[in-house]
């Protein structure tokens, strides 16, 4: 009888005391803050406007400092001037799925001489060349650049990288000798590009590669005006992958580029 009494008196001053003990007040001291980071502090990057990168007499937009930019509308191309130059070395520039759009007597849609520069994600087409790069270590990638009048991508410069594009209709002044890409420079990776419809008759082509050391791998290469590829003799081409009359891939080489 003593053990029950002791315990039941133990619980009655634990929960007693536990009722006594203050707990605070319940209501909130203000509403809740923010607790997430906006995409400008995840990501931050520079608009290409005419706040942040004014043009000049040459470009609609001029990037004249490094650092990682993105559209945030279309642009639209001015008759004698390039859409975008960029003029500095290690750039990112997105074009955030927009478009830079040409009119009839406008330049090149981006062009750069600059090195370690990355465009990428978006539509370039209808100026006299849609991406103009003489600068090493250019990236280009996830494009479409389409119907410019001469090239579409141009790559003169050694150490780039021209991959996952697709590029469609230049050409479309149909003047001999050019083509939807062109990599003149040496050391070049052409990867993963759709190229097709290039215009310019026999002497025309979907890819040139003339520069030594230029790979050119799994690549789908149709319909267009010249020859699908042509390269210079120290270039490196994956071997062409035909179908047979019945529509079926019989080569199974995982380098090699598509071309009917």
């Amino acid at each position: 009888m003593k053990s029950v009494l002791t315990v039941s008196i133990t619980t009655f001053i634990f929960l007693h005391s536990f009722k006594l003990c203050a707990q605070g007040s319940l209501t909130p001291s203000g509403p809740p803050g923010p607790t997430m980071l906006t995409l400008s502090q995840v990501q931050p990057r520079t608009p290409v406007d005419a706040n942040h990168t004014p043009g000049n007499g040459s470009a609609e937009f001029v990037i004249a400092s490094p650092g990682s930019y993105c559209l945030t509308t279309n642009v639209v191309g001015v008759s004698g001037k390039d859409g975008i130059d960029i003029d500095a070395n290690n750039v990112t520039l997105d074009l955030n799925g927009f478009s830079v759009a040409g009119i009839p007597g406008a330049l090149n849609g981006i062009s750069t001489t600059y090195a370690n520069v990355v465009i990428r994600n978006g539509i370039v087409s209808q100026w006299t060349n849609g991406i103009d790069s003489t600068g090493m270590n250019v990236t280009i990638q996830g494009l479409t650049v389409s119907s410019n009048a001469l090239y579409g991508i141009e790559v003169t410069g050694n150490n780039s990288v021209v991959t996952g594009n697709n590029v469609a209709g230049n050409n479309s002044s149909n003047t001999t000798g050019y083509a939807g890409i062109l990599a003149s420079g040496s050391d070049n990776l052409i990867q993963n590009n759709h190229v097709v419809a290039t215009s310019g008759g026999t002497s025309a082509a979907g890819i040139f590669a003339l520069g030594s050391g230029t790979v050119v791998i799994q690549n789908i290469v149709q319909g267009n005006g010249g020859n699908d590829i042509e390269w210079g003799s120290s270039a490196i081409v994956g071997q062409y992958i035909d179908t047979t009359s019945g529509e079926i891939v019989t080569n199974s080489n995982p380098w090699g580029n598509f071309e009917f």
